[in-house]
């Protein structure tokens, strides 16, 4: 509608453009041009969102300049960036608070450039007001003494591969609030020398050590990053919030490290393992040196095993719990959630025989599989919940699921009086105790 009309424009807020990669040329051109048309009239436009912006660029050099011109935008969310989307980046002159960047993915002119290159000339103009700021697939970042967002609460990297110092964080946002390094699976080469290495490299900005002066981090509302990659930035600001994401066995070491360092109170890890037993290798992951373990007061945690043919008993789920919480004292809320491998996978073996596909299956396995099931299916939440009460004195609420619902997620309140010592309360009441004391959510 607003294409047929561009004068619509002068009403429009937000404008939210697709992707033109599947058009062909003609089609490009004729599209480009009716933006064009519309772009001399969004004067209140304040939110834009290109799919594939380098495309729109390569079919008009004209749109650029059009774009430019839109000086009330405070939002942006361009991807398929490269060269010429780089270079409009750049210049823009709107007071710009928040913006999703996503670059070309190993693209080869991303790979040799640097934020700098992208950003020098843009701290100098409105965009050193930037608050919010998401990063997908970046260039590497490298420190520039004329690149820096003062005013940058909230970093979001995605996808970044390169190295990443403490020195460049700190000195090019110096003022951030939370910070998330979403980054691929856990490496496959496990390498703790490396880690090391790079770790006392960042401890010489924390130390005074480096030639030049750093600002660094008090404090972060929240950190969203995994366990290796928090320890090799050395990071040693307060946390308020941490999410962990997974934790390995030989990642206990460092996770302990950071622990020490870093002192969350809201926590929230993963542990993954090949097998359940390994559980019990992990139990010692929170015995960290006082205060960081009295430091956490509310905890999700997941307990994942890989093995479907993992023989357990109720008993050992309930002592394998116990044994990794105990050591945390101050905690008043715990969220438990147990992540078993999906029954359904296990199932499908017997169509996939019936046609005849060559697909084998151990029949002692499958048979253990389902019991683990039925052990989880029947398990009593409530010895899980009282075990906490018993361990832990100041726990006040206990929240126990099931990934692949083996049974539906149950709330306890401690309670001295009550059977166990913890009654059970309604599941609206508990998710709603868990929405205003801690910052998890859940979906099950």
């Amino acid at each position: 509608m607003v294409l047929r009309d561009p004068r619509l424009g002068v009403f429009v807020e937000w404008l939210s453009l697709p992707s033109i990669l599947l058009s062909d040329l003609s089609t490009r051109l004729f599209i480009t041009e009716k933006l064009i048309a519309l772009f001399t009239h969004l004067r209140t436009l304040h939110r834009l969102d290109i799919l594939s912006l380098e495309s729109l660029l390569d079919a008009s050099p004209h749109l650029q300049d059009r774009i430019l011109s839109l000086t009330v935008l405070t939002y942006i969310s361009f991807e398929g960036m490269s060269d010429k989307s780089i270079a409009l980046v750049s210049s823009l002159t709107a007071p710009i608070t928040t913006a999703y960047l996503r670059f070309v993915p190993f693209s080869a002119s991303n790979i040799l450039m640097t934020l700098p290159d992208i950003s020098t000339r843009a701290t100098r103009r409105p965009m050193q007001h930037i608050t919010t700021l998401t990063l997908s697939y970046p260039p590497m970042l490298v420190r520039h003494q004329d690149v820096y967002f003062p005013h940058l609460h909230i970093l979001r990297l995605e996808r970044y591969d390169g190295l990443l110092s403490l020195d460049v964080l700190t000195y090019m946002f110096p003022n951030l609030k939370r910070f998330a390094w979403v980054h691929q699976d856990e490496p496959l080469e496990w390498n703790p020398v490396e880690d090391d290495e790079l770790r006392a490299s960042n401890a010489t900005v924390l130390h005074g050590v480096s030639d030049t002066e750093t600002p660094t981090w008090e404090q972060l509302e929240e950190l969203e990053c995994r366990v290796r990659f928090v320890y090799t930035l050395a990071l040693s600001c307060r946390t308020t919030f941490w999410r962990a994401m997974s934790l390995y066995a030989h990642r206990v070491p460092q996770f302990r490290e950071v622990m020490r360092c870093i002192r969350p109170t809201y926590l929230q890890v993963r542990f993954e393992v090949d097998s359940f037993a390994d559980l019990y290798e992990m139990a010692n992951a929170f015995w960290v040196p006082w205060p960081a373990a009295y430091d956490v007061t509310c905890l999700e945690i997941t307990f994942a095993w890989a093995v479907p043919g993992e023989e357990i008993a109720a008993s050992q789920l309930i002592n394998a719990v116990g044994s990794c919480l105990r050591p945390l004292e101050s905690l008043t809320t715990v969220s438990i959630l147990f992540a078993h491998p999906n029954r359904d996978l296990m199932q499908m073996t017997i169509p996939l025989n019936g046609l005849g596909l060559e697909y084998q299956t151990n029949e002692t396995t499958q048979a253990r599989y389902f019991s683990n099931n039925q052990i989880l299916e029947t398990c009593d939440t409530g010895v899980i919940a009282s075990q906490q009460t018993y361990n832990l004195p100041n726990i006040s609420f206990v929240s126990i699921g099931f990934q692949h619902g083996q049974q539906p997620r149950s709330y306890w309140r401690a309670n001295k009086t009550a059977f166990l010592g913890v009654e059970r309360i309604e599941e609206s009441v508990g998710r709603e105790m868990l929405r205003t004391q801690t910052p998890f959510t859940f979906d099950n």
